[in-house]
C-alpha cells in the first residue's frame, strides 16, 4: 500500500507561504477585453477570471506552495536582460504546457487538492499581459522560470518510501478503528 505524504503529496520542508495576488481584471486586460484577437488569449482571460472567482470563494489570500514563483521571477529578471518578449501565443503555450506537466499523482481529487492554488498562482503571475508589461521578461527569462518551476515542483514532492513515522501512524490510527467497527456491525 502506498500513501501520499500529507493531503497534497508535498514534503513539508520544501514548501513555503506565498501571497496569492488577487488578479484585477480591469488592470490586466487588453483594451478590448474578451473581444481580443486570438483564441489562446481569450482562453487565457476566461481562465484567469475563473481563477479569480475561485480565490474569492475560498477566501485564500496566501497559500503554502512548493514553488516561490515571485522570487523566481525576480531572479530571472536580474539574470536575463534582453529584449522583452511580445509573442503572447508563445507565452500562453509555454505556461499551459508547464501546467500540464505539473502532476502529483493520477488521482484526480489528489491532483486538484495538491496543485489548484499553485496553478492559479502560476497562471496569474505568468499571464501574458503580466510577462510583457509588468515583469518585462525576455524569452530566455520565461524559459528559465518555466524550467525552474518544474524542477522545484518535482523536488518538493515527498519521496516514495520516505519514512513519515508519527504522521502516518496518526493518519492510520484515525481511519482503521472506524473501518473495524463498521465490519462488526
Amino acid at each position: 500500500m502506498q500513501f501520499l505524504y500529507g493531503e497534497d503529496g508535498m514534503d513539508g520542508a520544501k514548501v513555503e507561504t506565498e501571497r496569492l495576488g488577487i488578479w484585477n481584471p480591469t488592470k490586466f486586460m487588453w483594451e478590448s477585453e474578451l473581444s481580443v484577437d486570438g483564441d489562446l488569449k481569450q482562453m487565457e482571460i476566461k481562465q484567469l477570471l475563473k481563477d479569480q472567482e475561485t480565490l474569492k470563494l475560498t477566501g485564500k489570500g496566501a497559500g503554502i506552495l512548493p514553488v516561490p514563483v515571485r522570487r523566481l521571477i525576480l531572479q530571472a529578471r536580474k539574470r536575463f536582460r534582453a529584449e522583452v518578449i511580445t509573442d503572447t501565443d508563445y507565452i500562453i503555450k509555454s505556461v499551459y504546457g508547464l501546467l500540464d506537466r505539473i502532476k502529483i499523482s493520477n488521482d484526480d481529487e489528489m491532483e486538484i487538492n495538491g496543485t489548484l492554488f499553485l496553478k492559479i498562482h502560476i497562471r496569474m503571475q505568468l499571464a501574458s499581459k503580466m510577462v510583457i508589461e509588468t515583469h518585462k521578461m525576455s524569452k530566455q527569462a520565461l524559459d528559465y522560470i518555466i524550467g525552474a518551476i518544474e524542477h522545484r515542483f518535482e523536488n518538493a514532492k515527498a519521496t516514495p518510501g520516505e519514512m513519515v513515522g508519527v504522521l502516518c501512524a496518526q493518519s492510520l490510527g484515525k481511519c482503521l478503528p472506524k473501518k473495524a467497527s463498521l465490519k462488526r456491525v
